[in-house]
């Protein structure tokens, strides 16, 4: 006896068929690959050989990786409170220096 699925469950052969959406959904690998010079082709990061895993390769900012992220860190601070100072009221500056002590307290579990 044959099965009892239809042609058109199956797709039957239609563009639109289930076969043919399935096919059309797949999608390729989202991840995007390196868009730029790396940091150690920047100056940012220094690398070198691990010293007795040959192969493995140890990273670490450079100094000048390291005052860039300092750069970049300072400008976000300097982000954060001026818009702490614009967005927020007294009583709401407040209440936010109090929850950041208490995650700090979490934090250090």
């Amino acid at each position: 006896m044959p099965p009892r699925t239809s042609a058109r469950a199956r797709g039957g052969g239609r563009p639109d068929g289930p076969a043919d959406r399935i096919g059309r959904c797949r999608r390729l690998d989202p991840a995007p690959g390196p868009s730029g010079p790396r940091p150690d082709e920047q100056g940012l990061a220094d690398r070198r050989a691990h010293p007795t895993d040959g192969r493995k390769t140890l990273v670490e900012p450079s100094a000048a990786g390291r005052a860039a992220l300092e750069a970049k860190r300072g400008r976000r601070a300097g982000w954060l409170a001026q818009a702490n100072e614009d967005e927020l009221s007294g009583e709401e500056r407040e209440v936010l220096a109090r929850s950041a002590a208490l995650m700090e307290r979490l934090a250090a579990r």
